[in-house]
């Protein structure tokens, strides 16, 4: 039993409040918008009701961090491991290793009389199977005394709050770094979780793919038989920042497995790529996933109808989905455990059996209100 004295992040506080991708502004949409997790903190969000007085009272916060506690009940007692989503707010609460924190609220535009709480804890509880707490021994009585040099820390024991550790000093996680998907054409800002995912890896992804869903567009794709048919209202893809990091998210917590986990991806399509390469650099692993999948082509046949069969599913199943002509945006991340894992998380569902890879027919000739860019042949 060693939880750990949490000290306030002025750092995390002020990005959380002003920071385009957190809370950004002096008031915030409720109903329409989703609080992104700060970095790859343990992070709670919720709705407070404010008094008339129009302050965020301590009675509404008070009752809400209880009701976090509440998901106590919603993890392996036997284990303490978090094993429920239900349980996530409780399992930040309580990851017994963090040790900073910072919360903040603002006002809901789209609700009267409401603010959103949007709290952060510099570890992530809610990881599938993580530990939350040590259970303590029969001996142990979890720094009650107040006596500094109780050993059930791995620090000291706080003299100040009796029951709580003194946590060895850890260096702050890097800052949150701002880049540009390249080329900036729309002026799309990221808050970049993961170092090593910069923009010249958002450039190789960005364009890889759209070369390659250019070349179905166009009828310039060929598989095991020849050319395949062009798309009749192929979408040009967009880099989403969202997406970026609850893929990175994604592979924090399967570390660098191919298990997904809804929390993160809803029921959008994630494509995988391992490596066991260590050494390998993130843009050429990029590279090499994207194009794997995409040579998927050369051993199949398609034919006139694009459609996923039966059986073609265990053969075109990652190109599939990546020229799959409804999806709008899509985003990739990277991630080195023992080996290294790329993964591409796409707006619309795994494409079903029997159901259509893209519909074939002149290019363009399907495009929503006759719109299309001649150039790049999308939609």
């Amino acid at each position: 039993m060693n939880f750990s004295i949490q000290e306030w992040s002025c750092d995390a506080e002020w990005n959380m409040w002003d920071s385009e991708r957190y809370l950004n502004g002096s008031t915030y949409d409720c109903s329409s918008a989703n609080v992104n997790p700060y970095n790859s903190w343990g992070t709670n969000a919720a709705f407070v009701l404010v008094p008339t007085s129009g302050q965020c009272g301590d009675v509404g916060i008070r009752g809400l961090t209880d009701k976090w506690l509440e998901g106590s009940n919603k993890f392996d007692s036997q284990s303490l491991k978090y094993v429920d989503p239900d349980g996530a707010n409780f399992a930040n609460l309580a990851q017994w290793n963090a040790t900073e924190m910072a919360c903040v609220h603002k006002p809901c535009s789209d609700k009267a009389n409401t603010q959103v709480l949007y709290c952060a804890f510099s570890e992530r509880g809610s990881r599938a199977l993580r530990v939350i707490y040590e259970a303590a021994s029969a001996n142990d009585d979890y720094c009650l005394s107040g006596d500094a040099n109780k050993q059930n820390c791995s620090g000291a024991c706080s003299t100040e709050f009796k029951g709580l550790c003194v946590p060895n000093f850890t260096p702050p996680p890097p800052p949150l770094v701002l880049d540009y998907v390249m080329p900036n054409i729309t002026g799309i800002q990221c808050g970049n979780d993961n170092i090593r995912t910069d923009q010249f890896v958002r450039y190789t992804a960005l364009m890889m793919h759209n070369y390659y869903r250019r070349q179905v567009a166009r009828g310039w794709a060929k598989d095991k038989s020849g050319s395949i048919p062009p798309a009749a209202s192929m979408n040009e893809l967009t880099f989403d920042c969202h997406y970026e990091n609850m893929t990175y998210l994604l592979l924090l917590d399967n570390q660098c497995s191919d298990k997904i986990n809804k929390a993160f991806t809803d029921d959008r399509a994630v494509l995988f790529k391992s490596f066991n390469d260590t050494s390998i650099s993130a843009v050429d692993a990029m590279q090499q996933a994207i194009s794997g999948w995409f040579e998927e082509l050369n051993n199949a046949v398609i034919g006139d109808n694009p459609t996923l069969t039966s059986g073609l599913k265990s053969t075109i199943w990652n190109v599939a989905n990546m020229i799959h002509d409804k999806n709008t945006k899509f985003a990739c991340n990277i991630h080195y455990c023992t080996n290294v894992m790329v993964a591409c998380q796409y707006e619309q569902p795994f494409v079903e059996v029997d159901k259509a890879i893209y519909e074939a027919g002149p290019t363009c000739s399907k495009c929503a209100g006759g719109k299309c860019g001649v150039a790049n042949s999308f939609c």
